[in-house]
């Protein structure tokens, strides 16, 4: 597993690299389905890519969803801002130039 940035990674195969995103949420009772105060730790697959740049590009739609559900994005313009600003950061990691 190659770590991205916090909470995401990547694995690859033969034909294709494999996104993760690891989180923490509340463990939930099997019988009730109610959260039991205890946190775990989850892994999803969240999708399948031909192409590194691709995936990355993937991931940067991916954070942006993610800020916007939890409200920290509010504006088209602060959206805009926040692609801008993780691509050139995954860029600086992948040394893409932030393109």
């Amino acid at each position: 597993m190659v770590e991205i940035i916090s909470g995401w990674s990547y694995t690859m195969d033969d034909n294709q690299y494999i996104l993760y995103h690891t989180y923490q949420r509340e463990k939930l009772d099997f019988k009730t389905r109610k959260p039991i105060g205890e946190l775990v730790e989850k892994r999803d697959e969240v999708g399948y890519f031909t192409s590194l740049e691709g995936m990355l590009n993937r991931l940067t739609e991916l954070i942006c969803k993610e800020k916007i559900e939890a409200g920290e994005i509010k504006t088209i313009k602060g959206h805009i801002a926040e692609l801008r600003r993780l691509r050139a950061e995954l860029g600086k990691i992948c040394d893409f130039g932030g393109k």
